[in-house]
């Protein structure tokens, strides 16, 4: 879970950045990513 401000602000490409990121770091290649953006 990510808490933010304001998640409805949060483009799409940069939804997809963060998954790549952690998918890249973290060798999440091929498994599935639930992410969710809350407000705090």
């Amino acid at each position: 879970k990510f808490f933010m401000n304001s998640p409805q602000d949060l483009p799409p490409n940069y939804r997809r950045f963060i998954e790549n990121q952690l998918r890249e770091r973290y060798g999440f290649k091929g498994v599935p990513i639930t992410m969710v953006f809350r407000q705090k």
